[in-house]
């Protein structure tokens, strides 16, 4: 209220000063506070400018599920996979408006967040010849069980649906790819990403094939507390031709090793098993 009465009372002082031509309108203008607002300001929408989703809302709204998930803890011979809402997903089909991604940004611990792409049949390309990947995300420590790497730099969103736009996620012709991006890497499993997470993303890519029909697709990165290391991979998507729904929760292990998800490290143990099933 204070504030509000000073702010008054300058630009009452303001006003008089204007009629009586000491000052002309500029001059005046530079004598207001500029560091200072007369109302306060509207909450953040939940939509930017260009109808997309909002990234500093986004995470907010969703805490309470990525906590939820966060919390669950995998046992020995159980599924991999979780059906989150009964499997269906909550996004809206309608919101897609452009080819667009949004990259969440690191977390204060430089784990990454979540991506929301908007993408279509314009956004297909091929792994062959991309790039080496050499970001090390959070929790990165990789060692082989055998002959076969355990650890992936595990793409948030699929690097073949990830053409034909930037770094920032806009739609730029010619652009090969999301390859090794900080904002879409993540310490995955061998096994959650070449086993689990391919499947789904099989699924969006040949809902990408189908001529007009645009997909809306959410991967997010669930840590529990202050890990290093994802417990799982929350993904879901939609299609505007309706082939294309599902909401699953991917944890974030692999048969014949436990994980101390608190800095990523691991230990062979082979009475550790992990099943899945995509029903």
């Amino acid at each position: 209220m204070k504030n509000n009465k000073k702010l008054i009372s300058i630009g009452v002082s303001v006003l008089v000063l204007l009629g009586a031509g000491i000052f002309g309108r500029e001059e005046l203008l530079d004598l207001l506070p500029q560091n200072q607002e007369v109302t306060q300001q509207a909450p953040s929408s939940q939509t930017s400018s260009n109808g997309l989703q909002d990234p500093s809302t986004f995470y907010q709204n969703n805490s309470a599920q990525i906590n939820t998930l966060a919390q669950m803890d995998f046992k020995s011979g159980d599924n991999a996979i979780y059906q989150v809402d009964g499997g269906k997903s909550t996004l809206d089909p309608d919101a897609w408006s452009t080819n667009k991604v949004i990259y969440g940004d690191l977390d204060s611990l430089n784990r990454t967040t979540f991506v929301t792409a908007f993408i279509d049949q314009k956004n297909l390309g091929k792994s062959e010849g991309r790039d080496q990947q050499v970001f090390k995300p959070t929790g990165w420590h990789q060692k082989k069980v055998g002959n076969d790497y355990i650890y992936n730099r595990g793409h948030l969103l699929a690097y073949t649906s990830s053409f034909n736009l930037d770094i920032d996620g806009n739609y730029k012709q010619g652009e090969t790819g999301s390859i090794d991006n900080p904002k879409n890497l993540a310490t995955q499993s061998a096994f959650s990403n070449q086993i689990l997470q391919t499947h789904y993303e099989k699924l969006v890519r040949d809902a990408q094939k189908i001529k007009d029909n645009k997909v809306t697709y959410e991967i997010i990165t669930v840590f529990r507390d202050q890990e290093l290391m994802p417990r799982g991979y929350w993904l879901q998507a939609v299609d505007t031709n309706k082939t294309l729904n599902f909401n699953v929760y991917l944890f974030n292990v692999q048969p014949d090793v436990q994980f101390n998800y608190q800095d990523g490290t691991s230990k062979i143990d082979r009475s550790f098993k992990a099943e899945y099933s995509f029903e």
